[in-house]
């Protein structure tokens, strides 16, 4: 049993964190800018990412608890450690995981001049899981504990893979103020949640039997879509594609966005992200159950005249007593919206000289700021704060530094660097560059890369 708690415990350790982008967020004007804020200033005549290399990511870690917190060379025992480990977790803290892969992305400027199309395909696994706390002490500790009360409502997970096919406009009001929007379908390929579970487990002295056990104002719901597929559905890279390309459980959702500049060296900018759903209606299998169970053990009938299954009898109670169902009902699972905003200030004007001998304005080298991310949560919204640097080395290198403090770290440093040789663009970003001193102490780890060609 305890070892199966380690396994647990790994797997809750080996997720990862938010995907708070605060590193490409506003950054050398990259196409992928566009989709966290559908407002973002480009100066491209258009763009086209280089197909299944132009945006790739993955985020790493959990919120509190690290590889080394169960195996590190301390001189603990691993039983010690995965006991502090049990009793030490809160019920709020959580694990998640995110990555995305970028098929295309392609963009261009419409002759009016103030507006700015794109439109892409990616595909998205996201996942988020929280630490049920009484129910690891449960496993942990057994059930024998008299008159201890078991929540069930800490059990709250969803997990979902799906691809985004997405248009947006980016629209020039005046010289000051730009907005945006995206339209996004989506399609699922699997999905499983469940959240707002009720009820508890406990056991008192039994008359019968020396306990008895209780499940108590149980309401409780668990849905999945494409997991349980049909016999003979060979999972491959080509079923996966068919789902990708809408042929999976669709939904809709949009992003908008705003960008202002008050004065010329200051821009104030926001974007909310991913307001939308989707309809799971293939491969289907939701379970339900609402009431009370009690269980005072199996009282064995030795007439061997009389052949009795127990175990079926027993299954058949709980079922009844618990008003247990399985279905095929379709139902909805919303995305996780996210909200974004950023506070600029650019300094050190750049000025080439063109072939002409007149300057031209080429912007700042400079610029500092603050970035502000809200991500909503089945339990509470998870908020990350970010103070940034960016400087431009030559007309195509520049570099931006990050120090963010989130739920997983207060040491987190990012790195992002984007470089242009003619029209081809390469770009890679990395958080939390401390923690690969020692990967097994860190809480995460995350990186972003890809390769675009513009044209300006």
């Amino acid at each position: 049993m305890r070892f199966n708690l380690i396994i647990f415990l790994l797997l809750f350790s080996f997720v990862s964190k938010a995907q708070n982008k605060p590193i490409l967020y506003n950054f050398d004007q990259l196409p992928q800018t566009l989709l966290l804020n559908p407002s973002e200033k480009v100066t491209q005549k258009w763009h086209a990412g280089i197909p299944f290399l132009s945006g790739f990511s993955a985020h790493l870690g959990s919120s509190d608890i690290t590889v080394y917190d169960i195996y590190g060379d301390d001189n603990g025992s691993i039983n010690d450690k995965v006991k502090a480990l049990v009793y030490n977790l809160k019920s709020n803290d959580f694990a998640f995981i995110n990555q995305q892969q970028e098929l295309f992305n392609i963009g261009f400027k419409l002759r009016n001049q103030r507006d700015f199309l794109s439109f892409g395909l990616y595909q998205e696994l996201d996942a988020i899981a929280y630490y049920p706390k009484d129910l690891a002490i449960l496993f942990y500790e057994g059930n024998s504990n008299v008159g201890e009360r078991y929540s069930l409502n800490q059990v709250n997970f969803k997990a979902e893979m799906l691809s985004v096919l997405h248009a947006g406009i980016s629209r020039k009001i005046d010289d000051d103020l730009q907005i945006g929007a995206r339209f996004k379908i989506y399609s699922g390929v699997f999905n499983m949640q469940t959240r707002q579970n009720k009820g508890e487990f406990y056991t008192e002295n039994g008359t019968v039997n020396q306990y008895v056990h209780f499940l108590a104002g149980v309401d409780a719901t668990f849905q999945t879509s494409g997991i349980f597929l049909p016999a003979g559905t060979e999972v491959n890279p080509s079923y996966l594609m068919s789902k990708l390309l809408l042929g999976g459980n669709l939904g809709v959702g949009f992003d908008i966005g705003f960008t202002y500049q008050p004065e010329k060296q200051w821009t104030i900018s926001g974007s909310i992200l991913d307001v939308g759903f989707i309809n799971n209606k293939q491969n289907n299998r939701v379970y339900k159950a609402q009431g009370s169970f009690r269980f005072e053990g199996i009282e064995p009938n030795f007439d061997p005249n009389t052949t009795i299954d127990y175990w079926e009898d027993l299954k058949d109670e709980f079922e009844d007593e618990l008003n247990y169902t399985k279905t095929s009902a379709s139902y909805l699972s919303w995305r996780s919206t996210k909200v974004n905003a950023q506070l600029k200030y650019e300094f050190g004007e750049d000025r080439l000289t063109d072939c002409f001998d007149t300057e031209v304005d080429e912007g700042y080298l400079n610029g500092i700021g603050a970035h502000l991310f809200t991500i909503f949560r089945p339990v509470a919204p998870q908020i990350a704060a970010t103070v940034f640097y960016e400087r431009k080395f030559t007309k195509g290198l520049r570099a931006k530094l990050t120090y963010t403090v989130d739920s997983f770290s207060f040491t987190n440093v990012g790195l992002g660097l984007s470089a242009k040789i003619g029209v081809f663009n390469i770009y890679g970003l990395a958080d939390n560059l401390l923690g690969y001193q020692n990967l097994a102490k860190t809480n995460s780890a995350s990186f972003q890369l890809g390769m675009n060609i513009i044209i300006k």
